[in-house]
């Protein structure tokens, strides 16, 4: 399962890139299935049967992996099936 979970702000940018087909989608359409808020994300992810999941963060900036890493820290500890990832 790819899953993606990352600070509301990092996310609306992630998902209006691929919305607006960049380079990386190679100007091939990349719909954003679950494009629902973090709480729905995660219950789908039950529904489906997942068991443990991460946020799979990847800082793209320099500067961004401590902020990032602390969020996905606060992440896994406010939702019980995710696995802490930095």
């Amino acid at each position: 399962m790819h899953t993606h979970f990352m600070p509301e702000r990092v996310l609306r940018k992630v998902w209006a890139y691929f919305d607006a087909l960049g380079p990386l989608t190679g100007g091939i359409e990349w719909p954003i299935t679950y494009r629902h808020e973090e709480g729905e994300r995660a219950a789908l992810l039950r529904e489906f049967g997942v068991r443990a999941f991460t946020a799979m963060l990847y800082p793209h900036t320099p500067g961004m992996a401590r902020w990032l890493d602390e969020w996905a820290v606060g992440f896994a500890r406010r939702t019980p099936d995710c696995l802490p990832s930095a």
